[in-house]
């Protein structure tokens, strides 16, 4: 081979060397790069497994309160209908208590009215026993007016006899 050529060969071998040589370089830099976005890759899957962690515990959590909300709707519910219940209960013996106070009332007027009633025939008895009282006393009165006239009616008859 002449020299020529052979200096031909050994620059393009050169050139293949240094070609081999950048491709080296840049399969290297490719492949720290894949492992730098793998590693890459890795964290951002690990922040999203920790980011769904974190979401399954808020929902977890968001379940929980809203179970205690509902036992607490639940709770209050009951106590509503308790109540309500009671204020019935409370307003029927109220009803109850007003109509036995009517009765009472209406019971209470009645008895008023006859004790009024025996109170006035008390009045008129008493006011009879008086009348009857000056009656007697007038009969008496009467009876020995008679008596003494009579008397003195039978003395000149006893003396005339």
């Amino acid at each position: 081979m002449n020299s020529p050529q052979m200096a031909n060969l050994m620059s393009k071998t050169a050139a293949a060397a240094e070609e081999f040589k950048r491709l080296l370089a840049a399969e290297q830099q490719w492949a720290e790069d894949r492992a730098h976005f793998q590693s890459e890759l890795l964290k951002k899957d690990q922040d999203i497994e920790k980011q769904n962690a974190k979401i399954k515990r808020f929902e977890e959590v968001r379940a929980a309160e809203m179970q205690a909300l509902r036992k607490e709707r639940e709770e209050s519910n009951q106590e509503r209908e308790a109540a309500s219940t009671r204020i019935t209960a409370l307003l029927r013996e109220l009803d109850l208590k007003a109509q036995s106070e009517a009765r009472f009332n209406l019971e209470k007027k009645s008895w008023a009215e006859r004790v009024e009633r025996l109170e006035k025939i008390k009045e008129n008895a008493k006011e009879d026993a008086e009348s009857a009282g000056q009656e007697v006393a007038r009969l008496q009165k009467a009876y020995q007016d008679l008596f003494s006239k009579s008397r003195c009616c039978k003395k000149p008859l006893i003396a005339f006899l």
